[in-house]
């Protein structure tokens, strides 16, 4: 046979490469060692990306390495683009309030894994309605004819509860104020503190979350607390393959307050531990949303 001459050698050469490649990109490293399955993990959105990041990192690289698998952490802008971005990035796990579980229940087979219990012991939270300190509100009755922002209309602690405790008030925050939006709840507070807005719906601890360090707490005043809802869950999807769920609720059980480095973990992400599920931990908020007879 003659000898190939230097443009069928290199193409031939091309083509070797380009099969290596192949080869290696189909669930193998180079050297043939296999690339952990991807497990991707939708956490909602309460603050700033910079914020979730921060907070939820050490969770989520806890999570590789106690299951084998390489999770990732799925990130939106806004609640309001939240369950799309679940669809979009195909996410196997959801870390959500428990308005949107119900919504991720109704629409995917959305089932809890586990919840979290507080730093305090608690397994509840609620929402506030803040205002500036120097803005001359003092009551819910104050509230009439204000601005007030809220960072998603699916949010429990940031609005549905607001909106319960208004409604019965005798306040209609449809009619009675006018609503506008935030992307997260860390906005929410620096718009009452800029002036941009009279009133801010957030969960109680969104507040301190929110302050830089040189800023005065007392800037902030709490004008009315809403009733204690069930704390988020780890949800999974009819179409998550139940062998990841369970590894990731198994995972998350094991952490341990004990144990100094879960410690750590669990205070970054604003957690004691979690706790088992259920379905039946969320009714009563079911039952909120079919009195107020609010779509979700």
């Amino acid at each position: 046979m003659p000898e190939l001459g230097r443009a069928a050698r290199l193409i031939l050469l091309l083509a070797l490469v380009s099969l290596a490649v192949g080869l290696a990109g189909c669930g193998h490293e180079a050297g043939g060692v296999e690339r952990p399955p991807v497990v991707r993990i939708a956490i909602q959105p309460v603050y700033s990306l910079a914020l979730m990041s921060e907070k939820y990192r050490p969770l989520i690289e806890y999570l590789s390495e106690e299951t084998g698998y390489h999770v990732e952490q799925v990130s939106s802008l806004s609640q309001t683009n939240y369950l799309s971005a679940i669809e979009g990035a195909r996410a196997d796990i959801a870390f959500l309030n428990p308005l949107l579980y119900l919504q991720v229940a109704k629409t995917k087979g959305g089932y809890p894994l586990v919840r979290v219990v507080n730093r305090d012991g608690t397994d509840h939270y609620r929402g506030a309605i803040i205002t500036r300190a120097d803005s001359g509100i003092r009551s819910l009755q104050d509230l009439r004819g204000c601005i007030a922002m809220s960072s998603s209309r699916k949010g429990v602690g940031g609005y549905l509860g607001q909106y319960k405790l208004l409604r019965e008030k005798g306040i209609d925050p449809e009619r009675d104020l006018t609503l506008v939006a935030a992307r997260t709840q860390d906005q929410v507070v620096r718009s009452v503190l800029d002036g941009k807005v009279k009133v801010g719906f957030v969960r109680e601890d969104a507040v301190a979350a929110a302050l830089a360090p040189e800023m005065d707490p007392s800037r902030i005043r709490l004008i009315a607390y809403t009733e204690f809802f069930p704390t988020w869950c780890f949800a999974a999807f009819r179409s998550t393959d139940p062998a990841v769920a369970e590894a990731i609720k198994q995972a998350l059980l094991r952490l341990d307050e004990d144990n100094v480095n879960h410690r750590l973990i669990l205070e970054q992400a604003g957690a004691a531990r979690f706790i088992e599920a259920s379905k039946a931990d969320y009714d009563s908020v079911g039952r909120i949303v079919a009195d107020l007879d609010l779509p979700y």
